[in-house]
């Protein structure tokens, strides 16, 4: 039987039985044995990701260093050698996607990735004519573009003409490819070495220079895209941004709205590269640049780039605006200006309006225009950026403010915009920005919540807008969904005598908790958490929005399993273990919410309940809310009564200090809670052991005072976690040589509350099995015993006849 013979006689089993990791193991080494070393080191990975196995890692360890070393028609030596036979265009393919399938390993890869294999794939590059094939080695390129030695010698020794070269392409696929291959190489670069750009600076150039191409625009964006990639420090932006004035504002005028979305994107990678002392020389810069085309005849172009860069970034907008004389000259003759040009110019003071040093100033010079342009004979597009403007200042502007809730009606105006499919997207973008702001007043929030067709708008628009859409809607979700902060009574007066100072009116009932609480059903019934499960942010105010509304939706028990039905805890997971402490303790508490009257096998399935106690524990230890820390405790306290895995997590992150210093709360509830949680972790062997130290023996002395606390659930807990103890006849001595140890047994026995009887009969039954500490029982406490003997709770009342049992056995009379 031939090599062949077994690889078919075992593809037949694997076709008959289905994918069994074994058997492909054992094909690949009969395509070992018949020099196929590809298919052999794919079924090699495929057997390894079904299941881990020794014999699998040796055979893929052999299999790596055969392919790499030695020379048979699959090595990489051959195959390079098969690339450059320019007569046959089928080998040449045929080598290009067996050498990219190889270098997927990393030690491949690294081995490969040396100046020799660069020059050649760019030299087979520059020769090659064949689309697929170009596209096949500038995939190659791409692959080891993250190798230091291959990336300076890239920048070093690849001069103009070969990139130029390089990247002048008449298919689309390879032209948008090799841009953003190359884009990666310079970016890389420019990581490595923030200090020089002679080199890297003058290929930037020929970069953009492509991006100014004839091809199509799909391609152009893919080109500016990769500027993004590149500008990676800042003398490199620096440079950029000479390139003949701040071109890359001059195009802004003839190019579509996504190049400028893009535009917006670059200027914003510029300055977050820019330092202190290089920004004011920049701005100065931009300021020239953009005055000059207002006072000459490209006003328009003016008024979009400073659009531009206020999107980029505000700041250095604001100080261009704010300049002496600049407001006051763009706003002189805006009356008689024509409709594109009044456009711009209310869309800049828009943009300025999200600065508050702006703001006041756009109030008092602008607000009367703005009034005007609310006016229907007014071009649409003009009457909703101006509306948008008022938006922003109508929480300085009282006179605004009246005029836009009552008169105008401005919520509905917005919500005619998103529910009307025809509106283009940078109006659906303004209402979404304004519904934002909007949705703060609680007449907008009932308004916006009881239309269920720009709910459904919204989360059309989520699930398929891009990164600022999802994040407005997000915030008009998370305005609909917050309850007012619960103030303290101090607070409370305070709040009262500052409303009266300032004839500020009575809170709106429409935002106490049953109308949130209502919305917030509303929303759910809606299906909004789906939506919001699916939106993936990338900001830190992104992620703290997104953590409020469930935190919010969590508050309402009943939508609680709604929460876990969907994956939401996933979410929460993932923004409770991001960066930033506070935005994550959010998105916990909400998570112990959740955990507090939900199942937590349930609730947190699998590997999720050890991943979540780190974020409970941070919200314990850091938080300043005293809700948070109770609510949170009280989640932990239910894992850990689920198994020892979670229970060795928490002593694992430091639980068992916290709780037990957390008993020494000024605050009942949360002193109550860390009971509860110690009481659960009472089976694990170090929390166990904590207890029956007899040296250290506070934690124990701790738990009998607190048997006899204010609380009776505290009462529960403590003496819950005695009657665990007593069971050790080791722990016995310990717990009766407590002073007050057997008065606060009585105590509990003279308890109307059933549960702790049966905690107080536990604990005696088990000090009555041992002879010397039985005697120890005083015989006040025994007749409570005798008492409940026919008590209602069978398990009490077997647990006294085992006492009176026991004692009658010592003679020990009642």
């Amino acid at each position: 039987m031939t090599e062949n013979d077994d690889v078919e006689e075992i593809t037949n089993k694997l076709n008959s039985t289905g994918i069994d990791h074994e058997l492909l193991l054992k094909r690949a080494k009969a395509f070992r044995s018949a020099g196929d070393l590809i298919s052999a080191l794919n079924d090699t990975r495929n057997s390894l990701q079904i299941k881990e196995s020794e014999a699998g890692k040796i055979m893929l360890e052999v299999l790596l260093k055969e392919i790499a070393q030695q020379r048979n028609p699959n090595s990489i030596e051959s195959l390079l050698e098969d690339m450059g036979e320019m007569e046959i265009a089928s080998k040449r393919l045929d080598a290009s996607k067996k050498l990219l399938y190889i270098l997927q390993d990393p030690g491949i890869c690294e081995r490969f990735a040396t100046i020799d294999s660069f020059k050649m794939l760019v030299s087979l590059a520059q020769m090659e004519r064949e689309p697929e094939m170009r596209l096949k080695l500038l995939q190659l390129l791409s692959t080891i573009s993250s190798y230091s030695a291959v990336i300076d010698y890239f920048v070093e020794n690849i001069d103009s003409t070969i990139l130029k070269d390089l990247l002048t392409e008449n298919d689309d696929s390879n032209m948008q490819f090799a841009t953003d291959c190359f884009a990666t190489y310079l970016g890389n670069y420019a990581r490595r070495n923030q200090n020089s750009i002679e080199k890297s600076g003058s290929l930037v150039k020929v970069y953009y220079d492509r991006c100014q191409y004839q091809s199509s625009e799909l391609v152009q964006l893919s080109a500016y895209k990769g500027l993004i990639k590149i500008l990676m420090n800042e003398k490199l932006v620096l440079n950029f941004l000479s390139i003949e004035n701040l071109d890359i504002l001059k195009n802004l005028y003839s190019k579509s709205e996504n190049y400028q979305s893009i535009t917006v994107a670059i200027l914003a990678c510029c300055f977050s590269q820019i330092s202190r002392e290089n920004e004011e020389r920049i701005t100065r810069q931009f300021q020239d640049a953009i005055g000059q085309m207002i006072d000459t005849n490209q006003q328009k172009l003016g008024l979009m780039a400073l659009s531009t860069l206020f999107q980029a970034n505000p700041k250095v907008g604001g100080n261009i605006l704010l300049k002496e004389g600049f407001l006051d000259n763009i706003l002189d003759i805006i009356d008689t200006e024509p409709e594109d040009i009044q456009y711009l110019t209310i869309e800049v003071l828009s943009a300025a309006c999200n600065l508050p040093q702006a703001k006041k100033l756009i109030a008092e010079m602008s607000s009367s225009y703005l009034l005007k342009c609310l006016s229907k004979k007014t071009a649409e597009r003009i009457r909703i950026v101006a509306s948008l403007a008022l938006v922003k200042i109508m929480s300085i502007d009282p006179t605004v403010q009246r005029e836009l809730l009552t008169k105008e009606d401005i919520g509905t105006f917005f919500s005619s915009i998103l529910n009307d499919k025809s509106s283009s997207a940078s109006n659906k973008a303004a209402a979404i920005e304004a519904l934002a702001y909007l949705s703060v007043h609680p007449s907008i929030k009932e308004k916006i919540v009881k239309d269920q067709n720009l709910i459904a708008s919204l989360k059309s628009l989520a699930q398929n807008g891009d990164r600022t859409t999802q994040y407005g809607i997000v915030l008009i979700i998370s305005n609909l969904t917050m309850y007012r902060k619960k103030l303290t009574e101090e607070e409370k007066q305070l709040k009262k005598l500052h409303n009266f100072a300032n004839n500020a009116p009575d809170e709106d009932p429409l935002d106490n908790d049953e109308n949130v609480a209502k919305r917030i059903t509303r929303l759910v019934g809606e299906n909004i958490i789906p939506v919001l499960v699916n939106i993936k942010p990338d900001s830190d105010n992104f992620k703290e929005a997104i953590a409020n509304i469930f935190l919010n939706i969590a508050t309402n028990v009943p939508l609680r399993g709604a929460i876990v039905q969907s994956g939401a805890i996933k979410v929460l997971l993932r923004i409770a273990s991001g960066s930033n402490v506070q935005v994550g303790m959010i998105a916990a508490h909400a998570i112990a919410k959740v955990g507090v009257t939900t199942n937590p096998a349930l609730a947190f399935k699998g590997e999720l309940a050890s991943e979540v106690i780190r974020p409970l524990m941070n919200v314990i230890v850091n938080s300043n809310s005293g809700l948070a820390k109770f609510e949170s405790l009280l989640a932990l306290t239910n894992l850990a009564g689920m198994d020892d895995v979670v229970r060795n997590r928490i002593v694992q992150l430091d639980g068992l200090p916290t709780l037990l210093s957390l008993q020494f709360s000024d605050h009942h509830l949360i002193r109550r809670a860390a009971t509860e949680a110690l009481c659960n972790m009472i089976f694990h062997p170090v929390v166990f052991a904590k207890y029956m130290d007899k040296i250290a023996d506070q934690p124990l002395q701790i738990m009998v005072a607190l048997s006899d606390d204010d609380d009776d659930l505290t009462r529960r807990a403590a003496s819950g976690l005695l009657a665990v103890l007593s069971s050790e006849p080791e722990a016995i001595p310990l717990l009766v040589t407590h002073k007050r140890f057997f008065e606060i047994l009585a105590n509990l026995m003279s308890s109307e509350n059933e549960e702790l009887v049966h905690r107080a009969t536990e604990i005696i039954k088990n000090i009555s099995g041992t002879e010397r500490f039985c005697k120890m029982i005083p015989i006040d406490t025994l007749e409570y015993v005798k008492m409940y003997k026919g008590y209602k709770n069978p398990a009490v009342a077997q647990s006294c006849e085992i006492i009176l049992k026991n004692t009658s056995a010592l003679g020990i009379k009642v």
